[in-house]
Protein backbone atom coordinates (compact mmCIF):
# COMPACT_ATOMS: atom_id res chain seq x y z
CA UNK A 1 0.00 0.00 0.00
CA UNK A 2 3.04 2.54 0.75
CA UNK A 3 4.60 2.36 -2.72
CA UNK A 4 1.47 2.39 -4.30
CA UNK A 5 0.61 5.59 -2.09
CA UNK A 6 4.21 6.87 -3.33
CA UNK A 7 4.79 6.12 -6.79
CA UNK A 8 7.83 8.55 -7.46
CA UNK A 9 9.54 8.27 -3.82
CA UNK A 10 11.93 5.69 -2.27
CA UNK A 11 10.57 3.22 0.24
CA UNK A 12 12.97 1.60 2.59
CA UNK A 13 11.94 -0.90 5.03
CA UNK A 14 14.32 -0.65 8.44
CA UNK A 15 12.87 -3.49 10.41
CA UNK A 16 10.25 -6.12 10.69
CA UNK A 17 7.44 -4.05 10.42
CA UNK A 18 8.93 -0.40 9.80
CA UNK A 19 9.22 1.69 6.72
CA UNK A 20 10.51 4.96 5.64
CA UNK A 21 9.63 7.20 2.67
CA UNK A 22 11.93 9.21 1.13
CA UNK A 23 9.38 11.62 -0.14
CA UNK A 24 10.89 13.56 -4.01
CA UNK A 25 9.09 14.27 -7.41
CA UNK A 26 5.74 15.11 -7.57
CA UNK A 27 4.88 13.13 -4.42
CA UNK A 28 6.52 15.79 -2.20
CA UNK A 29 4.30 18.37 -3.76
CA UNK A 30 1.68 16.13 -2.47
CA UNK A 31 2.95 15.15 0.66
CA UNK A 32 -0.07 15.86 2.87
CA UNK A 33 -2.84 14.91 0.31
CA UNK A 34 -1.00 11.42 -0.34
CA UNK A 35 -0.48 10.77 3.36
CA UNK A 36 -3.80 11.68 4.51
CA UNK A 37 -5.12 9.16 1.24
CA UNK A 38 -3.02 6.62 2.39
CA UNK A 39 -3.99 7.07 6.29
CA UNK A 40 -7.94 6.37 5.26
CA UNK A 41 -6.62 3.43 2.72
CA UNK A 42 -5.43 2.11 6.24
CA UNK A 43 -8.53 2.95 8.42
CA UNK A 44 -10.83 1.33 6.07
CA UNK A 45 -9.08 -1.83 5.22
CA UNK A 46 -9.23 -2.55 9.05
CA UNK A 47 -13.06 -1.75 9.44
CA UNK A 48 -13.34 -4.18 7.17
CA UNK A 49 -15.30 -6.09 9.85
CA UNK A 50 -16.75 -8.94 7.08
CA UNK A 51 -13.25 -9.58 6.41
CA UNK A 52 -10.28 -12.13 8.46
CA UNK A 53 -8.18 -10.60 10.64
CA UNK A 54 -5.16 -11.49 8.50
CA UNK A 55 -6.98 -9.54 5.48
CA UNK A 56 -7.24 -6.57 7.01
CA UNK A 57 -4.47 -3.87 7.76
CA UNK A 58 -3.43 -0.98 9.94
CA UNK A 59 -0.66 0.96 10.39
CA UNK A 60 0.94 3.62 12.88
CA UNK A 61 1.80 6.76 10.28
CA UNK A 62 3.67 10.03 10.99
CA UNK A 63 5.55 12.51 8.69
CA UNK A 64 8.42 14.25 9.49
CA UNK A 65 10.09 16.81 7.52
CA UNK A 66 13.63 18.89 7.20
CA UNK A 67 13.68 21.55 5.29
CA UNK A 68 17.53 22.86 3.90
CA UNK A 69 18.05 26.36 3.83
CA UNK A 70 21.23 28.37 3.27
CA UNK A 71 22.28 27.78 7.21
CA UNK A 72 21.12 23.81 7.01
CA UNK A 73 24.34 22.81 4.50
Amino acid sequence: MVCEAYKESSVFRIGGDEFVVVVQGSDYKARHEIFDDLKESFEKSYKQSDKDPWLRFSASLGMSEKRIGRYDR
